[in-house]
């Protein structure tokens, strides 16, 4: 993952190599902060290459750049992102001018990463495009509840405090009923998924699927 320079115009003599030690810029608001993604980690990042013009000359690395809301020019290439999830990737040496081909591995990621790669090209012709796949409201609402948790722990509450925080403090039993009711199990699971997310679960909502999964 890398931590993201908007703009248009970075400045050469201090290009980053590629991944930092945080998702984000920390000093920008995280609503309006696009994460730039490493292709090993994110199906949704499409890969570019530039080609011989005399192999097509209807799609150029500039039909993209120009497209793409975010950009972060780094040693190993330029990184071009849309906030809806989609990514792309192009290697070096960058010639925004030359004709460039979408490059995936044959491997569990190609379906998803070919349907980004539609998606990029639908954008660049001003056609409507899909939306990435995502977890489902439900489920985010889920995950979100999670990450609540594991931080209501973290932070030293217990389990029926943080209980009462999630559910309201109508859906918890009060005395001896609490250790073998719904809302203690419910709970315990979501402190459980927030720990396998924190420790590095995540990286399953960005492609090839999980127990966290899209549902």
């Amino acid at each position: 993952m890398f931590g993201p320079r908007a703009g248009k115009a970075p400045n050469p003599r201090a290009l980053p190599i590629g991944g930092c030690d945080f998702v984000a810029e920390p000093d920008l608001d995280w609503r309006h902060t696009p994460v730039f993604w490493r292709a090993d980690i994110a199906d949704d990042v499409v890969c570019f290459l530039n080609v011989d013009p005399s192999l097509s000359s209807d799609f150029t690395g500039q039909d993209i750049e120009e497209s793409a809301l975010y950009r972060r020019a780094a040693q190993d290439g330029l990184y071009m992102n849309w906030l809806s999830g989609d990514q792309a990737w192009l290697l070096p040496p960058v010639r925004l001018d030359l004709p460039i081909v979408a490059a995936s591995p044959l491997d569990g990621s190609f379906p998803r990463r070919t349907a980004a790669a539609v998606r990029i090209w639908r954008r660049t012709r001003g056609q409507p495009s899909t939306k990435a796949p995502g977890p489902s409201l439900r489920r985010r609402d889920y995950l979100t509840r999670a990450l609540r948790a594991l931080c209501g722990r973290l932070a030293g509450a217990s389990h029926r405090e943080v209980a009462t925080v999630l559910l309201g403090g109508n859906a918890v039993p009060s005395g001896s009923a609490w250790k073998t009711s719904d809302a203690r199990s419910l709970i315990l699971r979501l402190a459980d998924t927030g720990r396998r997310l924190s420790h590095g679960g995540y990286r399953s909502l960005l492609g090839r699927g999980s127990d966290f999964g899209t549902s």
